[in-house]
């Protein structure tokens, strides 16, 4: 179809073309790829996370085939996996909610230990690494600083159950929306005005199409769920440990469990098969019970007979209590996954039906507009970049927004976890930050597995090390002030004889001097800081 004479005005224009003798065209590959998708793909992300984000997606938006490649993996439909092949179907990961590898845990007194967390795990470190702390420099001279350490105590008061759905925070964004909507609105009118209808129905394609992805992927409830922790469990409390310093929880074995093993999942509408499922098992259990009425109110007439129709009506029977348990058997199976954080629960997955269409609408949305924007006169197909423009202006203030500080201030209203639940502090070494974190994990008892948490931290082996440790272990279950002899500062009770022996000796005796006295300024420090530790009182 040839383009539409851009000298004369259209038939039933209501004011004239303002455009109508220019004298240059637009180039209709160029109109369709003028903007990328990377920014509608990511602004497409935060649809989950504000309050009435859903609502705002009537614009007309670029980069709708990257839009529908990213989330038409959803759509469990094989039209859909041919035509978007590869990624991942679990929308908690594709809307950033999921994914991330948090830092190793260990378990203070239940030996517990996870190699790798969580995505909730990696939003606490981060949220700890952007923690305010006084640099130790600032007391350059009262201990030694050879490898800055920081250790962050987070105390939780809170133990949240095994599932909440959090209220969705309110954003300026959702308001903002109405900006790209009105730009969208008004080249509509505009080109109506002027009679251009290929460029008005491409604008309102779009408009459509971005609409109805909006409110079919954000019709997702953000939802948080953790394993429940066994009945008489022993606190929670464990260490985080990070690249420049660890993480101190300390609360109950339900809200640090919150963190390690909990996770967030977009809890959709259950499917339509899980009803039919549920359904069918009710009716064959219905039919059960009708078919013992029946054999029951059957008059007994003949001995022989009875017995044939009884034996018929048992087969049946038996063949329908084996379908009902085995679509039971299934129901229960789709239940255990449920309670299993690791898969998303009853309705978890979006209706495969509505995300196939939206992305099959998304696809046609581009292959349209690609084909007929040139139609359309000089004037829509500005327009018609114009409703791009705006659009991918606000797509690009929607990808700006950090998604994971928002996840966060979420996690901490599930946690009721407060700036006042959050210290942090640095240490000059490794190793006094490590038996600060030790006396913080035993504020009441002394811990029953810090010989195993101390060689977590510090693995060193060596006799200076070894012995080190030995005077750790004892003083850990001490209260007070800790005192050390000239035994503890002492490495041998002989001295050496050799010249090179004793040389190796003497730079070991220093060292374990340093390593004392680098515990003896963290108990200090954290006598200051915690003067109210039950563990504190002599």
């Amino acid at each position: 179809m040839p383009p539409v004479e851009h000298s004369r005005s259209q038939p039933g224009a209501v004011v004239t073309d303002p455009l109508l003798n220019a004298n240059f065209t637009l180039d209709s590959s160029g109109v369709a790829g003028f903007f990328g998708g990377d920014t509608a793909v990511h602004g497409m992300a935060t649809v989950n996370l504000f309050r009435g984000r859903r609502w705002g997606g009537l614009y007309n938006t670029p980069g709708s085939l990257e839009i529908a490649k990213r989330y038409g993996q959803l759509a469990n439909a094989r039209v859909c996996k041919g035509l978007f092949p590869g990624g991942t179907d679990d929308p908690s990961q594709l809307f950033g909610l999921d994914g991330k590898v948090g830092p190793r845990f260990l378990a203070a007194r239940s030996g517990s230990r996870f190699e790798k967390t969580g995505h909730l795990a990696a939003l606490l470190a981060r949220m700890a690494r952007r923690a305010p702390y006084e640099s130790v420099y600032k007391n350059r001279g009262k201990e030694r600083i050879t490898t800055p350490a920081t250790v962050t105590i987070i105390d939780l008061p809170y133990e949240p159950p095994d599932t909440v759905q959090p209220e969705l925070p309110y954003n300026h964004s959702a308001l903002l929306a109405f900006v790209p909507i009105g730009a969208s609105i008004g080249a509509c009118v505009g080109c109506a005005l002027v009679a251009d209808w290929w460029s008005f129905s491409n604008i309102l394609l779009g408009m459509f199409a971005n609409g109805c992805a909006c409110f079919v992927l954000g019709s997702g409830r953000l939802t948080f769920k953790h394993h429940r922790p066994a009945s008489g469990a022993p606190p929670g409390d464990g260490i985080f440990r990070g690249e420049t310093g660890v993480i101190v929880v300390r609360g109950g074995e339900g809200a640090v469990n919150a963190l390690t093993r909990g996770r967030f999942f977009l809890q959709y509408e259950a499917p339509a098969e899980s009803c039919r499922t549920q359904g069918k098992v009710a009716e064959n259990r219905d039919g059960q019970a009708e078919g013992s009425q029946a054999v029951a109110q059957l008059p007994r007439t003949d001995d022989s007979l009875d017995g044939d129709m009884e034996k018929q009506v048992g087969e049946n029977q038996a063949e329908e209590e084996q379908e009902a348990g085995r679509i039971a058997k299934e129901a229960q199976e789709r239940e255990r996954k449920a309670r299993d954080t690791d898969t998303a629960p009853q309705g978890g997955q979006p209706n495969s039906f509505a995300i196939g269409l939206c992305s099959i609408l998304l696809t046609a949305q581009f292959l349209v507009q690609l084909l007929l924007v040139p139609q359309g006169v000089l004037f829509g197909q500005v327009m018609f970049v114009c409703t791009l423009a705006v659009s991918w202006g606000y797509n690009t203030y929607l990808s700006s927004i950090d998604r994971e500080d928002i996840q966060t201030k979420i996690l901490c209203k599930i946690l009721k976890l407060e700036d006042k639940n959050i210290r942090k502090f640095e240490f000059g070494t490794w190793t006094a930050m490590s038996i600060f974190a030790l006396l913080a994990l035993q504020p009441k008892d002394p811990l029953p597995n810090s010989p195993k948490i101390l060689d977590d931290l510090l693995p060193n082996d060596t006799e200076v090390w070894a012995k080190w440790k030995d005077i750790m272990r004892e003083k850990m279950g001490t209260s007070g002030e800790w005192q050390f002899t000239d035994d503890d500062r002492k490495l041998r009770k002989q001295e050496p004889t050799d010249v090179y022996e004793k040389q190796q000796c003497d730079k070991a005796q220093e060292l374990l001097v340093a390593l004392i006295e680098d515990a003896k300024a963290a108990n200090e420090r954290f006598r200051k800081e915690y003067p109210k530790s039950p563990r504190l009182c002599e």
